[in-house]
């Protein structure tokens, strides 16, 4: 698996549920899903509705991101919960990532700090990278065609 930015300049993750890393950091149960329905902060152009830092910190944190690129490719990863970014099956520290207001970011080595604005459905996650409407990732994999920033 490619490391998140290492496909493109983003992070992109998720599986459509993410899911708490076990002890062995290889297996993991299923966090509980998204309600659907019609969200205050929904933003015309983007896909679901925009996450707080509070919302993004309880969904992600400490979990297994698993998801894809609009390419195809895909990526799985450990948010931990000291700030680093870890291979799922190694533990292996890849890089940091922090919560910035409404936003995750991500600094590997070598590469300047990406940010990322998350919206979220009943289907998963949406990740549009700051300043651009294009979507970067998703955990709705395939992503299917018509989602909203996917060129």
């Amino acid at each position: 698996m490619k490391p998140l930015l290492a496909a493109l300049p983003l992070l992109a993750i998720l599986s459509a549920c993410a899911t708490a890393p076990s002890s062995d950091s290889t297996s993991a149960g299923t966090s509980p899903g998204w309600a659907s329905g019609d969200a205050p902060n929904a933003t015309p152009g983007f896909e679901g509705s925009r996450m707080s830092g509070e919302d993004i910190r309880a969904r992600l944190a400490g979990r297994v991101l698993s998801g894809c690129f609009p390419d195809g490719g895909g990526f799985s990863e450990i948010l931990a919960d000291d700030g680093s970014v870890r291979h799922t099956q190694t533990g292996e520290a890849l890089a940091t990532y922090r919560i910035e207001g409404d936003r995750l970011c991500f600094t590997y080595p070598s590469r300047p700090k990406a940010c990322y604005r998350i919206f979220a459905d009943q289907r998963g996650l949406y990740f549009y990278q700051t300043g651009d409407s294009a979507l970067s990732a998703s955990t709705v994999c395939p992503i299917p065609s018509g989602t909203r920033g996917l060129n």
